[in-house]
């Protein structure tokens, strides 16, 4: 067994026919053997001298290119940064909708935490049937031309067992949802299993299997009937090498139907399997590291909320720091897609969802003076391009020079001021008028704040502590 901070956890034979599933996955590695208009099947052996591995992965569409370039949706996967049992919890939602355990390095849960606690604000301004994401390549609006991702469907509220009529009725008539289709909208990451085989007629190495979710229950009931009919040893494949036919019927209504999994006591066991057995690939090639930048890239590229913008830098910046030095925060050499790929490329224009609000800069009623000319800032210092793209932190402000004896200087900082600033334009300390008297609104010795590492004048917070107080609904009804 793998630890508990790991992103990736081994599962025995006992602990996989113990697993409750929740979600699904896609198969990348075995060949494509389903046939999407006959039955069709395929005979492979368990490599007994690998575990089953469990993770957990996100997808998320963009526009792409298929066959002779033709414009085509498709899926980016994002394998987890979270321990997974972390992961196990990831629906736990408190009385007023945030999630109960957030993530503190993964971008992609991150951007679902920040999103569920937006909306658990009674001032926020995105609704939960708010359009909120959309990718398409085309005219037509279809599934396969068009992805669209609601507020309340991407934290799971549209899929909610809770929702009164009224409220399914609201989903349908705003968004066009259905309450069967309400589970095509979340964007949590899904357990993912993948198996090491051998196919009974392709021999040579072991292969990757991630299949989908209904295939692998299916696959853990034949396996508990086997130890159940032959014992532990006899009836554990990781023990006993055992050959399974994996049958797939595209026609059936019935999803739980489509797959079945039964046992293949008559398949010979090779010694060209079993050589196949010694020939392992590095699992890291399905349950590693995805890059970061490139699903930043897809998630701005799809917001389109008008009024409320994601904090990206805040929600990226722990993996950002966690990966730097590494290709996993750069876009590929090679990454190229869509019509405008290089303007692409560029950095989306950030807009913040809110103003910190508060900020006094005249007392009611006085004119606002002529703006004068700006102090004489110095130069910052150069910084690569290569350090510069791997921060999305951004870049202190630049700082005026310090105030000399005929000088405005800021009491703060002591860099030089002009007469009109409220703000110091170097750290960013607010003055106040006061029955005409300018003042600091915020005393050095009060203590409430201090200047960072970057010259900057910030209030002073425990760590992880709210940057602001803004009142939380009871509960996470809409």
């Amino acid at each position: 067994m793998s630890s508990n901070d790991s992103a990736v956890e081994e599962l025995s034979i006992d602990d996989f026919l113990d697993e409750d599933f929740k979600g699904g996955g896609g198969g990348r590695f075995l060949d494509d053997w389903k046939d999407d208009k006959n039955d069709s099947h395929i005979d492979v052996w368990l490599n007994p001298k690998t575990p089953v591995l469990k993770f957990y992965r996100y997808e998320f569409p963009y526009a792409g290119k298929g066959k002779d370039d033709v414009p085509v949706i498709r899926w980016y996967r994002f394998n987890s940064m979270e321990p997974t049992a972390k992961m196990k919890n990831q629906y736990a939602r408190r009385e007023d909708g945030t999630r109960e355990f957030p993530a503190e390095v993964d971008p992609f849960g991150r951007f679902i935490d920040w999103l569920c606690e937006e909306m658990s604000f009674e001032d926020t301004k995105i609704k939960w049937t708010d359009l909120i994401m959309e990718v398409g390549i085309g005219k037509r609006d279809t599934d396969k031309t068009v992805r669209r991702f609601y507020a309340g469907g991407v934290t799971g509220d549209f899929d909610s067992r809770d929702l009164s009529k009224e409220q399914k009725a609201e989903i349908f008539d705003v968004c066009g949802i259905r309450s069967s289709d309400a589970f095509k909208q979340k964007l949590y990451a899904r357990s993912l299993y993948l198996f090491q085989v051998v196919p009974n007629e392709q021999t040579g190495k072991t292969l990757f299997a991630v299949e989908p979710m209904t295939l692998v229950k299916q696959f853990q009931t034949c396996v508990a009937s086997l130890k159940e009919r032959y014992g532990e040893k006899l009836g554990d494949p990781t023990i006993t090498p055992r050959c399974f036919r994996w049958k797939y019927f595209p026609n059936e209504t019935d999803n739980q139907k489509k797959f079945q999994c039964i046992d293949m006591p008559s398949a010979e066991l090779t010694d060209e399997i079993k050589e196949s057995f010694e020939h392992i690939g590095d699992v890291k090639q399905a349950t590693g590291q995805c890059n970061v930048a490139l699903l930043r890239k897809y998630l701005e590229e799809a917001w389109c909320h008008a009024e409320v913008t994601p904090p990206w830098d805040k929600i990226f910046e722990p993996a950002y720091k966690k990966l730097e030095g590494t290709e996993w925060i750069e876009l590929p050499d090679s990454f190229n897609h869509g019509a405008n790929a290089d303007e692409g490329d560029k950095p989306a224009p950030k807009t913040e969802a809110k103003t910190e609000g508060g900020s006094v800069r005249r007392t009611r009623g006085t004119p606002a003076p002529e703006k004068k000319p700006e102090p004489p800032k110095e130069e910052p210092k150069a910084e690569s391009p290569k350090a510069e793209s791997k921060s999305n932190v951004p870049a202190p402000k630049q700082l005026a020079p310090k105030a000399g004896p005929e000088d405005l200087g800021c009491d703060v900082c002591e860099r030089v001021m002009s007469d009109n600033d409220m703000v110091c334009p170097s750290c960013g300390a607010e003055y106040v008028n006061i029955d005409g008297a300018i003042g600091l609104k915020h005393p050095v010795d009060a203590g409430t704040h201090k200047l960072d590492e970057n010259g900057q004048y910030v209030p002073v917070v425990a760590a992880n502590a709210p940057e602001a107080p803004r009142a939380r609904r009871r509960s996470a009804s809409k």
